[in-house]
């Protein structure tokens, strides 16, 4: 007995029906995904936005600061310095309530330790000053050392009757901030140019735009589901601008701090294993998209890396940074303890630079800002330097009972400020410099309300 052999084709005919009917059905039910996300991103959209408009129809001291954290999340990428100049009208009109009396000026003691260790780079800068030449030039660094005496006069203002819900709306205005930011980094890239959104230097771009995607991140904790939504969307609106910065060093910090960000964040994550996952999922696209956009960026650098290795040439872009480090480091082996003033420190490095090589010596400053405060101030300046960056998360960490996620945070943004110091773009540019002390100190405030709450 034979068993009947079924008709081939027939079979072939069903599986393929079959097949297509599934493909029909993943696509009906990824289009149907992607429109709830959507349709949850413009209700978080929708909702933020109308409480920004209640605060703004009742103007109070509350609704003020909430104002301010919000535009400290959503202008930096897109709008540039404009932060810098909301920053210095904060600052101001602190000093103008202080004054009048609209407010008393008065610290808690993690606010006030926070604004020490802010004074000491201006400190440090001061002595550069001192220790340069007397002549107009010094001027120019003082608005540089003075900005961080700012963060004195934000405290006194936002730690002045904080809200609970600051922290959600620095969260979504970085998400915002960073969809806001793709579309004039998408422009600029479209015209054949590396992306600098509103901030004119792709380095500077790269950073500020890894600090709003790092407060988009931290938005994933969110426990309303919208918000989550525009967080994770944010997220990747700040990776591809990263990625369109065509900063090669940038791309490899933005990974390290938002890896830093996940691994403070995983025990809250783990609860929701699909955040994780498209988290990841956003990470793989960021490399990948590294990769197809920025290959010729990549294959230079390789190219660059060759000839500095094989042949001892640094004729390069990635060579001529490493001739200002090698010089800068040496220059300061020769005056570690008071350096060369700001005026004079270009001069020494250029004195130091490996022969033949003097001609590459042609910035204002070694590429490093580790460097440039140990040239300028010796062992002390750069003491200064690593305390005010280090300093505030220091004592947010170590002066608090419990850790808030506006702990964590504070210290993958000292960490992403850290790398990119290593490229000299920390604080020698107004907007870096703002964001960081908009940042700090807005973190401070809202830790301090959940301490003292």
């Amino acid at each position: 007995n034979f068993e009947a052999v079924p008709d081939m084709g027939r079979c072939q005919g069903r599986v393929g029906r079959r097949s297509a009917q599934d493909a029909k059905d993943m696509t009906a039910k990824t289009i149907a995904g992607v429109s709830e996300t959507a349709g949850q991103v413009l209700g978080a959209v929708e909702t933020t936005f109308s409480g920004m408009w209640s605060d703004l129809r009742r103007p109070t001291i509350e609704s003020n600061n909430r104002l301010a954290i919000f535009l400290l999340g959503f202008l930096p990428g897109a709008f540039g310095s404009l932060t810098s100049f909301c920053m210095a009208a904060w600052s101001v009109w602190a000093l103008v309530s202080i004054t009048r009396g609209t407010y008393p000026p008065r610290l808690s003691a993690i606010s006030f330790l926070v604004a020490l260790t802010l004074t000491a780079f201006p400190i440090a800068l001061a002595i550069g000053m001192i220790g340069g030449e007397k002549n107009f030039e010094i001027i120019k660094k003082a608005p540089e050392a003075a900005v961080f005496l700012c963060g004195w006069l934000l405290l006194f203002r936002f730690e002045c009757r904080p809200r609970s819900d600051q922290f959600h709306l620095l969260t979504a205005g970085g998400a915002l901030g960073c969809i806001a930011a793709l579309f004039v980094a998408g422009i600029q890239f479209s015209m054949g140019e590396r992306a600098e959104g509103g901030a004119g230097n792709s380095n500077v771009f790269c950073l500020v735009v890894s600090v709003q995607t790092l407060f988009a991140l931290f938005g994933l904790l969110d426990s309303r589901k919208e918000f989550r939504a525009l967080s994770l969307a944010g997220v990747f609106a700040g990776a591809l601008c990263v990625v369109l910065s065509g900063s090669r060093l940038g791309w490899i910090f933005f990974l390290i701090s938002v890896g830093a960000a996940l691994f403070s964040m995983r025990h809250r994550l783990i609860s929701s294993s699909a955040k994780a996952i498209r988290v990841a999922f956003a990470l793989l696209l960021f490399v990948i998209a590294v990769f197809l956009t920025n290959w010729h960026r990549l294959s230079a650098a390789i190219q660059d890396i060759r000839m500095i290795t094989i042949l001892g040439d640094y004729n390069s872009s990635i060579g001529e940074r490493v001739v200002y480090w090698i010089s800068g480091f040496r220059a300061f082996l020769d005056a570690p303890f008071f350096g060369y003033g700001i005026n004079n420190r270009m001069a020494a490095v250029a004195a130091h630079a490996p022969n033949g090589y003097e001609y590459l010596i042609t910035a204002t400053h070694p590429h490093n800002d580790y460097l440039a405060a140990a040239l300028d101030s010796g062992i002390l300046g750069l003491a200064g330097l690593l305390m005010a960056l280090g300093g505030p998360y220091w004592v947010l960490r170590y002066r608090l009972q419990s850790i808030h996620p506006a702990v964590s945070l504070s210290g993958c943004i000292t960490l992403t400020y850290a790398l990119f110091g290593l490229n000299g773009n920390m604080f020698g540019h107004d907007l870096s410099s703002a964001v960081f002390l908009l940042a700090i100190t807005h973190l401070a405030a809202i830790c301090t309300y959940k301490s003292d709450g």
